[in-house]
């Protein structure tokens, strides 16, 4: 269980900053349409951002940044908050 959980934060991780105090909750429950059914509770700190190509826009989390000007200081600001 505990590698499913640090494999889940693996790809998580790409996107999202994960909350590190917090531990992942997975939750396993037998369906009778769907056969075993896995719930699982990541806790996020921040969301990442990234270049959205078919707005042709940035976005951290749900907000679009069109600008470069913004769209760097909102970069440096996250590179420097992974460096501390």
């Amino acid at each position: 269980m505990e590698e499913m959980k640090q494999k889940i934060i693996d790809v998580v991780e790409q996107y999202v900053e994960v909350d590190e105090d917090v531990p992942v909750d997975v939750k396993v429950k037998d369906d009778v349409k769907f056969g075993t059914v896995y719930g699982i509770t990541v806790p996020v700190s921040k969301v990442k951002a990234e270049f959205d190509a078919e707005n042709e826009a940035y976005m951290i989390g749900a907000q679009f940044v069109y600008d470069d000007e913004t769209w760097e200081e909102l970069k440096q600001e996250t590179e420097e908050e992974e460096e501390d």
